[in-house]
């Protein structure tokens, strides 16, 4: 860990010149520590193994547990291979590259551990890694050939071994309505059929130690059973030679709005069977299927759980559950009035396109697939303190507890603004719903990427976006007590000279802003036409290391610029008032995973003495703190 000592000059919530140290103090959102260990995974691409927002967000991914009670899961193009800690022990590419994994479920058989994935060119395959000697890559299992499914509802892989082979469960594409389960030796590359079953849109299969399978999915023969839906998402049960078992099919315990919001996924572990649904939703029944009451968690509103795949045993009272895409697992444990007791997130955080850090110590972050929230003090491998599915497209504004930014909904064109806590639902919109259309509430920008406001004065202040794609700078009055926007309503703003690759925009109390454009910061001073530049920062001396790389984020807190400058892969301390620059963090052009270094930090907030930069290269928060002396 590395400090430097400076003399700052900081204004309000800061305090007078004193002499202070910039350092880092720890990370969020990544397991790995210091070193070779930190987790990552590579980009998400469009999954068609999941539906509707799901699909947009990532592929899905299993896990499996080894001899040595170590966790595989997806990495996305590799599998990554993580201790208990959340450590990174190793990741092991695919064969062929360019593959990518794409399987709900992990298979161990035969020493060796199987799961789906997609070639190149977008065919899938199963692909098989020994665990014997040194792991060089994950193969496609030779003579495998997958049978034609429907192209919406990818095969699945019966999360273990059924008669000594491997299972598959598919609705065939040319026989709808109908769900298949075959058997594959995968040593022959001979297919066997197991089961058909009067099913469609099969959801998961799992089998229990004496050989009874659970196969989850929707069956038409229930529907009279069920008002108001067409079929029925339900649970069937067979024996060994594939027959189902007296009084199955049941009922699944999740209803929901519609059907096709029941996906089904099925995990017998801990000797309970487990059905794993959309939001987050994991119930717990016995080994018979049968309900058990009150044993329902909702993980995802708390847990980053918006999509649980695949839940595994890892010893008596311990499981791991993984989700839609493969940047994290987690560890629970089982018992109680509630099924899990979430212990610890293991994995990363891919992106991010909000971050931001309450006075009180609240840390949000907006992800793909939703937002999550960490207290300060937590550690790199704590769960959540909150989620939500919703898209931040924006960093926000805090006031207490509560968050405000731009964010996208529905099936809307622009985004609306919201208000977020870390553990209630999202306000989508600020007026009455009944009164005024979410798509009246739109703001007028069609690529948001910063959303800032000044301190309060008199309880409001202004508040000013930047829309990339248009490359304008935007403006409106935001209200303090109401906590929302208020009148006139959004308005582009003339700058001159005119912006050319504008990023962040960060409004001051006295009325001017500070704006990241392309590689300079600029100081816009009020108009009666809107702004006009005052001065113009880029470098700070001759060496080539003295001046900003072309990508900016930025913070202010007092007379203290926070600059994150992506490309040199640092933080730059800025007296904006007088354009002394007065400390970085993290070496110039040379990106590193250690504690004292990044890798491609883009956003970036600050509250008092505290700072919070989302290092993308290492898929990580880090923390960094002003320590005062």
């Amino acid at each position: 860990m590395r400090g430097i000592m400076i003399v700052l000059l900081l204004a309000s919530g800061v305090g007078p010149a004193t002499a202070a140290e910039l350092a880092a103090v720890g990370v969020l959102g990544n397991s790995g520590v210091a070193g070779h260990s930190l987790v990552r995974t590579a980009p998400y691409a469009p999954s068609r193994s999941l539906v509707g927002s799901a699909a947009r967000t990532g592929n899905a991914t299993g896990v499996a547990v080894d001899r040595d009670l170590t966790l595989w899961i997806s990495g996305g193009d590799r599998l990554n291979r993580l201790a208990l800690n959340g450590q990174l022990i190793e990741s092991v590419p695919l064969a062929p590259a360019g593959s990518r994994i794409d399987s709900r479920t992990f298979v161990v058989h035969r020493g060796a551990l199987y799961f789906l994935g997609r070639l190149p060119k977008g065919e899938r395959a199963l692909f098989r890694l020994p665990w014997a000697g040194p792991p060089a890559a994950a193969q496609v299992v030779a003579g495998a050939r997958l049978p034609a499914s429907r192209a919406d509802h990818p095969p699945l892989l019966v999360d273990r071994p059924l008669r000594d082979s491997l299972g598959l469960v598919y609705e065939p594409d040319d026989t709808p309505g109908q769900t298949r389960i075959d058997l594959l030796d995968p040593d022959r590359g001979a297919w066997s059929t197991f089961a058909t079953l009067p099913c469609d849109n099969p959801a998961g299969a799992t089998v229990r130690e004496d050989g009874i399978v659970f196969v989850g999915g929707r069956f038409p023969e229930l529907t009279s059973k069920s008002a108001g839906h067409n079929t029925v998402s339900a649970i069937a049960a067979l024996d060994p030679t594939g027959r189902m078992l007296r009084g199955f099919p049941v009922p699944s315990t999740f209803k929901g709005a519609s059907p096709v919001q029941y996906r089904g996924d099925l995990s017998y572990a801990d000797g309970a069977l487990w059905e794993l649904a959309w939001y987050g939703t994991i119930a717990r029944r016995d080994r018979n299927a049968q309900p058990a009451p009150g044993n329902l968690s909702l993980g995802g509103p708390r847990y980053d759980l918006d999509y649980p795949s695949q839940l595994v045993n890892i010893a008596p009272g311990l499981v791991a559950i993984t989700s839609a895409a493969p940047d994290s697992l987690h560890l629970a444990r089982t018992g109680g009035s509630q099924p899990l007791e979430f212990v610890r997130r293991l994995g990363c955080l891919p992106d991010a396109a909000s971050v931001g850090l309450s006075p009180n110590g609240w840390v949000v972050v907006g992800t793909p697939r939703g937002v999550r929230w960490w207290r300060w003090d937590d550690a790199p491998d704590s769960p959540t303190r909150g989620s939500s599915q919703l898209r931040l497209v924006t960093p926000g504004v805090f006031d207490g507890d509560r968050y405000f930014a731009l964010a996208r909904a529905g099936g809307l064109e622009r985004p609306i603004p919201c208000v977020l806590e870390p553990d209630a639902a999202p306000v989508i919109g600020l007026w009455d719903r009944k009164q005024v259309p979410l798509d009246r509430q739109a703001v007028p920008m069609a690529e948001p990427v910063s959303l800032s406001v000044a301190p309060a004065s008199a309880g409001t202040s202004d508040a000013l976006a930047v829309d990339a794609s248009q490359r304008q700078l935007w403006q409106t009055r935001f209200n303090w007590r109401a906590f929302r926007t208020g009148t006139p309503e959004w308005q582009a703003v003339r700058v001159e000279p005119p912006l050319t690759a504008p990023t962040d925009a960060v409004p001051l109390a006295d009325g001017r802003a500070l704006v990241a454009d392309g590689s300079a910061v600029r100081l816009l001073a009020r108009d009666r036409a809107g702004f006009r530049q005052e001065w113009s920062f880029h470098r700070w001396g001759p060496g080539p290391e003295e001046h900003f790389g072309p990508r900016l984020r930025l913070a202010v807190v007092g007379s203290v610029l926070l600059v994150s400058d992506t490309t040199r892969h640092r933080v730059v301390a800025i007296d904006w008032t007088t354009r002394q620059v007065l400390t970085q963090f993290g070496a110039t052009d040379q990106p590193g995973r250690d504690l004292d270094c990044l890798d491609s930090p883009t956003l970036i907030a600050a509250s008092g003495h505290r700072a919070v930069v989302f290092d993308s290269g290492n898929q990580r928060i880090v923390k960094l703190e002003l320590s005062l002396r």
